[in-house]
């Protein structure tokens, strides 16, 4: 195309703002101003949830949920959030902040609950001492998996494809029959390195692993890891400057 074309997209000035507080992880949500501030050198705001409720959402192109509970927002937040997606923002969230998002409709793809989780390890035979041991199998500590990335979406332009990155919490997606939102999912044989019990493997293969669903005129961003990990795993990083420049005007 030729320069000037009208195929050519309009990229608006972009204003992230990251949810902050003592309900969201200290290191995450450090990790993305650093990514933001310092990587790409945007001037980031940082809000803690209980002064949300007093801003004016409409003057942040995104807004950022790093891992968390998020017991401190308020329903007249969550509304709030709500409405700032459905007239034209963007959230991009990763997570524990994807099953508030969720249980607050403000995210229509379903997160595995826990009692589903908890489900896959079979506790028949066990004893009283064999507590400890189970639970050693149902936390994730750290392990690199692999996903398999739908090269032609707009969030994952540019990123090797398979895309490793480090999973350290039980988070994923039940399958969806929604068309066009799954940007990535889990492979089939996800684990590369490190220890999953084989439960989640079966559990996590073929899941989806990011997703980009339309709500009114805006967008969420839903991704079940975090890719910045300490600000040391580069090769999925981009994800978040896509998530930047690309949506919602891309989509």
């Amino acid at each position: 195309m030729d320069l000037g074309s009208d195929d050519f997209i309009k990229v608006k000035p972009v204003t992230p703002l990251i949810i902050t507080g003592a309900d969201t992880n200290a290191s995450e949500t450090g990790q993305l101003w650093y990514f933001l501030d310092k990587t790409l050198g945007i001037p980031t705001t940082m809000v803690n949830t209980e002064r949300l409720v007093s801003l004016d959402l409409s003057a942040y192109s995104h807004i950022f949920m790093a891992d968390g509970p998020y017991h401190l927002i308020s329903d007249g937040t969550s509304r709030k959030l709500g409405k700032y997606v459905s007239e034209g923002g963007t959230i991009v969230a990763q997570k524990r902040a994807l099953v508030w998002l969720n249980k607050r409709n403000i995210l229509n793809s379903e997160p595995k609950s826990k009692r589903e989780l908890a489900k896959l390890f079979s506790t028949t035979g066990m004893k009283f001492g064999d507590q400890s041991k189970l639970k050693a199998r149902q936390s994730i500590g750290g392990a690199i998996v692999s996903l398999k990335l739908d090269s032609t979406h707009p969030v994952t332009f540019g990123l090797p494809n398979p895309l490793p990155v480090m999973k350290n919490r039980e988070i994923s997606f039940n399958l969806t029959s929604t068309p066009f939102i799954v940007a990535a999912e889990y492979e089939n044989d996800l684990l590369v390195s490190g220890f999953m019990a084989k439960e989640y493997q079966r559990s996590f293969a073929n899941t989806p692993a990011m997703i980009v669903e339309t709500k009114g005129k805006g967008k969420v961003v839903a991704l079940t890891d975090n890719l910045l990990f300490r600000n040391i795993w580069l090769g999925s990083e981009k994800v978040y400057a896509n998530a930047l420049y690309f949506v919602p005007w891309a989509l």
